[in-house]
């Protein structure tokens, strides 16, 4: 199948959202933070970007049960644990970038 962007999308999920906060005040991550239709943050985002023929989408995470995610029908989504997270954004960049080129 033909991509209509013959590009691969990274989605850096494995911050640990230290400003993050719920509606109640509580802190939470981004990729468990639900919105007013249940889903998580990181579900919708899943959903929006495999609705685009995008050739391959990575998604880094902090840890294994953040890979516990409903993948959209038809989309080639790989997940990418940052045992490093701790280290910052650009390990999990780097990551995904290695994940891209393999």
């Amino acid at each position: 199948m033909a991509h209509a962007y013959p590009l691969t999308v990274i989605l850096l999920a494995a911050g640990a959202a230290r400003r993050m906060r719920t509606h109640t005040g509580e802190h939470t991550r981004k990729v468990h933070l639900s919105l007013p239709n249940g889903a998580t943050l990181l579900q919708t985002s899943l959903d929006i970007y495999s609705s685009v023929s995008f050739a391959e989408i990575i998604v880094v995470v902090r840890q294994q049960s953040d890979m516990e995610l409903t993948p959209p029908r038809n989309s080639s989504i790989t997940f990418i644990v940052n045992e490093h997270a701790e280290n910052g954004m650009a390990s999990s960049l780097a990551l995904g970038v290695s994940g891209a080129v393999m």
